[in-house]
């Protein structure tokens, strides 16, 4: 299995100032109020087979079904993604949390993954309308990740211009969010309008 005690590694695919063909994704499971996680790991795409959210998704899923004796345990899982979900992971993700209610999800990607397409951005619209929390990384979001999953021992080193493309790519997901608002406030006016018509 890969692993993720190399920095050149995190710095290589995290660098939200350098392209690449890989995602790598992050992720920590626990409980709801609990400090030390329950199920962790880390996992890259699989080119031309499942994609990162899928094989963590599949993992996920195997570990909470070993705990459905404590139907009553809530579940805080946290995902960080050097590349945001694409459309098709958008959909397997709102369904993960509506199939599986007591866990409370959180996204945080360094770049966005081909956000001039329709399906892409309609698809982040729906993850974030199922209730899932979905940020761009910053500064302090880079630094917890390689604290946490590559090296707790050394300082994040940044890289340059790592603050405007932090908020660029905020920029352009805000840009997203809010035409899902956009066209909703625009639905409720006219549904308002059919209301008084009636």
């Amino acid at each position: 299995a890969d692993s993720l005690n190399s920095l050149d590694r995190f710095y290589q695919e995290f660098n939200n100032r350098v392209q690449s063909s890989k995602t790598l994704l992050c992720f920590s499971l626990g409980q709801t109020n609990k400090v030390l996680w329950d199920f962790w790991g880390h996992t890259y795409n699989n080119p031309g087979c499942d994609h990162a959210e899928t094989v963590a998704l599949r993992a996920i899923k195997d570990f909470l079904k070993q705990c459905r004796e404590e139907m009553s345990r809530k579940y805080e899982l946290t995902m960080y993604l050097s590349f945001s979900p694409c459309a098709g992971c958008c959909k397997r993700l709102t369904a993960f949390v509506r199939s599986e209610s007591a866990v409370q999800v959180s996204i945080l990607v360094s770049r966005l993954y081909f956000p001039q397409y329709r399906d892409t951005r309609e698809n982040l619209r729906q993850l974030v309308h199922s209730g899932i929390r979905l940020e761009v990384m910053g500064r302090k979001d880079f630094e917890k990740c390689h604290h946490l999953f590559v090296d707790y021992c050394s300082n994040f080193e940044e890289w340059p211009e790592l603050d405007e493309e932090s908020e660029n790519g905020r920029a352009v997901l805000q840009g997203i969010l809010e035409q899902h608002l956009a066209v909703t406030d625009t639905r409720r006016c006219w549904n308002q309008l059919d209301l008084t018509r009636a």
